[in-house]
């Protein structure tokens, strides 16, 4: 019975410590949300993406493959049917802001979690240690 209380005890801890990075993160979208952020994202994206690749760009609530809230930022994967689904950064809810802060897309199986942290730090204006953490975790533990 020890041991199995000691296996137990081992699986917690690695179960808590592999979610740290994100702890106190948020990944539950509402329908409303999901509506208007997929309507932001389209639109951000198409003012952002050269006009043969932007008129192609759809965005359907049902195509939001992730959110994450964390620190005050919303990070969206989405299907546009003309990219790589995209991570979007945007540094308040994407419905109230004007164009997402960056935009990442990619292989992250292929780079390593340092490696897409400092992509974050550098590349996202305003972006925390701890949202580049986050991210990284996200990326290279539970891609979707």
């Amino acid at each position: 019975m020890k041991q199995l209380s000691l296996a137990f005890a081992a699986l917690l801890t690695a179960s808590v410590c592999s979610a740290a990075p994100c702890a106190g993160s948020d990944t539950k979208l509402e329908a409303n949300q999901r509506t208007s952020f997929a309507r932001a994202a389209e639109r951000h994206l198409r003012s952002r993406l050269p006009h043969e690749v932007a008129v192609q760009v759809k965005v359907r609530p049902e195509e939001i493959i992730s959110y994450r809230s964390f620190g005050g930022w919303v990070i969206l994967r989405v299907e546009t049917h003309a990219t790589d689904s995209p991570y979007l950064f945007y540094s308040t809810a994407p419905d109230e802001a004007d164009s997402y802060v960056s935009l990442w897309a990619g292989a992250s199986s292929r780079i390593g979690s340092h490696e897409i942290q400092t992509w974050v730090l550098n590349n996202v204006p305003g972006a925390s240690r701890e949202l580049a953490a986050c991210f990284s975790w996200a990326v290279t533990h539970h891609p979707t």
